[in-house]
């Protein structure tokens, strides 16, 4: 350590600490600048056409969407945990078949699993009183198409 830097440390801590604790204050002219960008596109249709065209191909899409949602009555879902779960404890058949595979694995999969063919609707069959019309996954035998406008399963938040 040099006598320089010694001189360069102490005199940092000593404004440091006169400005921390406002033992000295002193008054100075400044200029504040304010920035501002401009900025000038010899073309501007290269600029904006493509955001317009992006915009007029995605709308379609945006309104089927609306318009399935309001057809369906439900969001869908990512396919998460849940959803398979929910969808898929109704079926006798297919709670059978998947017994076998419950390790879970390719290997472990049984072949009837396999070739089973499934489908998505209301599962009938049921013979509780006052039972709870239920939507999900089961075999031909077992599912009928869902109906419009029916309230499937328990609506907790009506």
């Amino acid at each position: 350590m040099s006598q320089e830097t010694l001189n360069d440390y102490l005199f940092n801590l000593t404004t440091s600490i006169m400005m921390s604790y406002a033992l000295w204050n002193t008054t100075s002219n400044a200029t504040t600048l304010t920035a501002v960008n401009l900025y000038s596109f010899s073309r501007p249709l290269n600029l904006i056409l493509p955001y317009f065209i992006s915009l007029l191909v995605s709308i379609p899409f945006i309104v089927m969407g609306g318009v399935a949602l309001w057809k369906n009555g439900v969001s869908a879902m990512d396919g998460g945990f849940m959803q398979t779960i929910a969808t898929s404890t109704g079926s006798a058949i297919l709670d059978r078949a998947a017994a076998g595979g419950c390790l879970g694995g390719n290997e472990s999969i049984p072949q009837e699993l396999k070739d089973l063919e499934i489908r998505f609707g209301e599962l009938v069959g049921r013979e509780d009183p006052g039972r709870v019309r239920r939507a999900g996954f089961g075999v031909q035998s077992e599912v009928t198409t869902l109906k419009r406008g029916a309230n499937y399963g328990i609506a907790r938040w009506i």
